[in-house]
């Protein structure tokens, strides 16, 4: 946000506005990364995906490509983030739900549990 709009302090913007900007910042933006499943901007991505091809070219004119081992492991893979789902803690009441949040602003459990 610094770099494209100059906003130093989001906190003095509506919450709409601010998803308004987000949505035009580039997509090798500090936001957009961290929303998508690479680990790493469009173009260093697209770089090890040639990269990959081109190891992969290499070694299929190998010994080693003709018996069918040692293929290179991708790089392109090593920049995708796990697919984790994360862990959700559903409660039956509201009562419940208060009495987790009172547990865990206390430093007593992670989740409610």
């Amino acid at each position: 946000m610094a770099e494209t709009y100059h906003i130093y302090d989001m906190e003095q913007f509506s919450p709409v506005y601010i998803s308004i900007l987000v949505r035009g910042l580039s997509v090798n933006s500090r936001v957009a990364i961290a929303e998508s499943d690479k680990l790493v901007g469009l173009d260093t991505f697209m770089m090890a995906s040639v990269l990959d091809e081109l190891r992969v070219i290499i070694w299929q004119n190998t010994k080693d490509a003709q018996k069918g081992r040692n293929r290179p492991k991708s790089i392109t893979q090593s920049l995708l983030r796990k697919n984790e789902k994360p862990k959700v803690t559903v409660y039956k009441t509201f009562d419940d739900f208060l009495e987790a949040r009172e547990r865990i602003m206390k430093g007593g459990t992670k989740n409610g549990k």
